[in-house]
Formats: structure tokens, C-alpha cells, sequence
């Protein structure tokens, strides 16, 4: 009883430390119609996967992998649709000039990184979430190197994406 107790007790600690970055990563992942059933899924593998936890990274990248791992699967399997910015902006937000701007500049990193390869998409929503290059490197497996340079390719072609528009 006191095991299960405990676990409770990391498992909330996690999921209060990492609930926005958990929601962001859904919602880039799958969209604002399915993002909190992809979210509950992640919740649910991360109490599923945490007696496995071996310490190898920091906790925290650990939970971040298997969320990024869950959305990945859950997208995949379920095949979601990603509803473009404008159809979100007029289901929350009334319009204003300004609005419209933050909206098309949204939409567009939005469409940038569903271009990109998934492995690139992991890597590029990490480094929005302002994770160092180590952390990117934890989650994702790769070298230190691989993740510093895949992001600045990921900015450069972003900034050439954004001049020719």
C-alpha cells in the first residue's frame, strides 16, 4: 500500500511539473479537437511506465519521452487530423487586426513543423519548449551535436520559409 502511495505521490509531482509542457505537446500533436484525450494517454503511460523508470535520465526528460513517444503512437494509430490555425481561431478567439497577425504567424510555424520529418517535429517543439540542447538530447536519444545542429537547420529553414511568404 504505502509503494503504490509513493508512486501516487511522483506521479502527481510529475504531471503538476509538466502539465503545460504535456498540453503543448499534444496539441501541436494532434490539434485542439482530440489534445485532451491524447493528454489523458500520456498520463496514463507515464503511471503505466514509471515503475520502469531506471534513473538513466532526468525524470523529467523521461516523462517528456514517453509523452513525445505516446503522441507519436497515438498519432499514428488513430490518425488524427491537425485542423488548421484558422479553424481554432474561430472556435476561441474574436477577431482583431492584431489577432489576425499573431494567428497567421502561428499558423505558419504550425505548418512548418507538421513539414518536417517527426523526428524533427520532436526535436523542434523540445527547443520551443526552451529545453537545452543536453535535455533535447536526453529525451530524444541523440547526440548533443545532432541536436544542435538539426535545430539550427530546423531555424534556417524556417527563416527562409517565413522570407519567401
Amino acid at each position: 500500500m504505502r509503494r503504490h502511495c509513493e508512486k501516487e505521490e511522483v506521479f502527481n509531482n510529475l504531471c503538476a511539473r509538466n502539465k503545460r509542457r504535456l498540453l503543448a505537446l499534444a496539441r501541436a500533436c494532434v490539434g485542439p479537437s482530440h489534445y485532451l484525450e491524447l493528454y489523458r494517454e500520456m498520463g496514463f503511460e507515464i503511471w503505466r511506465s514509471l515503475e520502469g523508470y531506471e534513473g538513466s535520465a532526468h525524470l523529467d526528460s523521461w516523462v517528456y519521452r514517453v509523452a513525445l513517444n505516446t503522441a507519436l503512437h497515438f498519432r499514428e494509430n488513430a490518425n488524427h487530423s491537425i485542423q488548421s490555425c484558422d479553424a481554432i481561431a474561430e472556435e476561441q478567439v474574436p477577431y482583431s487586426a492584431s489577432v489576425r497577425t499573431n494567428q497567421s504567424e502561428f499558423q505558419k510555424l504550425e505548418e512548418f513543423i507538421h513539414s518536417v520529418p517527426e523526428a524533427d517535429q520532436a526535436v523542434f517543439l523540445l527547443y520551443l519548449e526552451d529545453l537545452s540542447c543536453r535535455e533535447i538530447a536526453d529525451i530524444t536519444g541523440l547526440g548533443d551535436s545532432d541536436v544542435s545542429i538539426k535545430i539550427n537547420r530546423l531555424k534556417q529553414s524556417l527563416m527562409e520559409r517565413c522570407i519567401r511568404a
